[in-house]
């Protein structure tokens, strides 16, 4: 990718040159031009989505909690979700007109194999370990949603890294999406409205009290909701 960017820049510039070489004055205000352009949108882009909007080819790849908080990023505000409820590092809930959303946010590296009915699944990543079914959490999580919510149209998304493969049998019901795809499936997803605006805010009410009864909620000055669930 990084490699991609600097020929095309080197490219950019040698055209560049040249042209200004060519036409000397008139060329270098129409760069200047562009240039400026360039420079106030990348500004308004950062002040937006942060720095990580325009370089993030120059970026390590997200470590622990930053594919978290990339996958909040895109919700809130290229997404406009009306909430986000935090339950832990890696699974949030999402509220909007499309409906309610159950995210499992995945840090893991390699091959993941076992059956979504498993109690556990196998990590491979040179060495082998056990680690909790993720489709499990998000049936657990769905399944408290539809005891406060009733007739609730719940999506169940697994969002995994590139490294990260699955070779496990699963229904529709649940969906797997790569990190790099993860806003386009979004934007297909938000193209069916399920809910009114008043119907979402009924839906962010129950749920708010529902957690404010059973989970302890996190401070944050966000306007948007976030709680994290107690261990029982």
């Amino acid at each position: 990718m990084i490699t991609t960017i600097f020929t095309f820049l080197f490219v950019f510039l040698a055209i560049v040159i040249y042209i200004i070489y060519s036409f000397r004055w008139v060329a270098l205000f129409f760069f200047l031009l562009l240039v400026f352009i360039i420079c106030i949108k990348a500004r308004k882009d950062i002040k937006k989505h942060g720095s990580g909007s325009i370089f993030r080819a120059f970026h390590k790849y997200p470590s622990r909690n930053q594919q978290l908080r990339l996958v909040k990023n895109i919700l809130r505000n290229k997404l406009n979700i009306h909430s986000i409820f935090e339950f832990d590092s890696e699974l949030i809930v999402g509220i909007s007109r499309g409906g309610i959303y159950v995210l499992k946010v995945l840090e893991a590296v390699g091959r993941i194999s076992g059956d979504c009915c498993d109690t556990t699944l196998l990590l491979k990543n040179g060495d082998t370990a056990i680690i909790p079914n993720y489709f499990l959490e998000l049936d657990i999580i769905e399944k408290k949603i539809k005891k406060e919510i009733k007739n609730a149209v719940i999506k169940k998304i697994i969002v995994k890294k590139g490294t990260c493969i699955f070779e496990i049998p699963y229904t529709k019901e649940y969906i797997v999406v790569g990190m790099h795809n993860f806003y386009y499936q979004f934007q297909m997803f938000e193209k069916k409205v399920n809910y009114t605006e008043e119907q979402v805010k009924t839906i962010e009410t129950s749920f708010s009290n529902y957690l404010s009864k059973n989970v302890k909620l996190k401070e944050n000055a966000c306007t948007r909701h976030k709680s994290k669930l107690q261990s029982k």
